[in-house]
């Protein structure tokens, strides 16, 4: 027996809203990437080398926590990961959204290292680059599944782990 959709239907909006509210805030931080040392910081604040380095690093940190946020989705978000020990379906339901938050929240930092980083290195296209990756990641990658999430529940209804 499935649990109709309609009865989680609330949670799901909830997961949403917040999944685009986190999507716009990359969005938001790739305007200050680009806005801020073109018309707010007047001079870079490091020396070319210095903001090289910064950019490099920036750049690394964000591929590394790019497949770190793709393999904490890809572990977290499996029915069986779900379904395991939970023994209610407010602790599967807990699991799931703690799973698309952790997710979400480092696929944020990459988009704030690119702002972080054209401040820095008074450099906007790093900020596009970095948070239009994060963007990306975020509307084709981190949107919040349903599968795994109807499989998870109709497993725990049966009692099947």
């Amino acid at each position: 027996m499935n649990i109709p959709r309609d009865a989680y239907a609330p949670r799901l909006q909830t997961v949403r809203i917040i999944w685009i509210a986190l999507t716009l805030g990359a969005v938001v931080y790739v305007g200050f990437g680009i806005g801020l040392p073109l018309y707010i910081l007047p001079e870079p604040l490091l020396s070319e080398r210095a903001a090289d380095a910064v950019r490099l690093v920036a750049v690394i940190g964000s591929l590394v926590i790019g497949v770190v946020a793709i393999w904490w989705r890809r572990r977290s978000l499996t029915a069986d990961a779900l379904v395991a020990d939970a023994a209610t379906t407010d602790a599967l339901f807990q699991r799931f959204h703690v799973a698309l938050l952790v997710s979400w929240a480092l696929t944020d930092v990459i988009a704030i290292l690119g702002m972080a980083s054209a401040m820095i290195g008074h450099d906007p296209a790093i900020a596009l680059v970095l948070g239009g990756a994060a963007v990306l990641l975020q509307l084709f990658v981190h949107r919040p599944p349903t599968d795994a999430l109807d499989e998870a529940l109709r497993r725990h209804r049966l009692g099947v782990r």
